[in-house]
């Protein structure tokens, strides 16, 4: 069951809009011509107006060892965000950083601060 939030926190490094195409019509094949070229760790946005993908899409990330980071649901249309699986190379916090960021996940390391700016929650340093 996919978990609705009222928007997503990071914003993505790619994005595409897959319309009504469902997992099955073709759906699935953009997101791994989407995903492919992205480092590990980025977050690829996908949007979609079918409903059966908000069942299947968390099914595939499983399958494939993705992670489904995100969903946004607003006016028909279904945003996820998919954290592509993969070691991330470099974590902030470590030395010459200027934020770390305790009370985030691992893969929010990787994705960056909100797209509001800092949560407020972090700390400078």
């Amino acid at each position: 069951m996919t978990t609705w939030n009222p928007e997503h926190l990071f914003a993505p490094h790619a994005a595409f809009d897959g319309g009504d195409l469902d997992c099955g019509n073709g759906l699935l094949l953009l997101i791994r011509k989407h995903i492919d070229p992205l480092d590990a760790g980025q977050v690829l946005e996908v949007r979609s107006t079918d409903s059966t993908v908000e069942v299947e899409l968390p099914a595939w990330c499983r399958l494939t060892g993705n992670e489904l980071v995100s969903a946004v649901k607003a006016d028909g249309v279904r945003s996820y965000l998919i954290r592509k699986k993969g070691q991330v190379p470099l974590s902030p916090g470590g030395e010459g950083n200027q934020h770390t960021f305790p009370h985030l996940p691992s893969w929010a390391l990787a994705v960056g601060p909100a797209r509001r700016g800092c949560c407020g929650r972090c700390t400078s340093g």
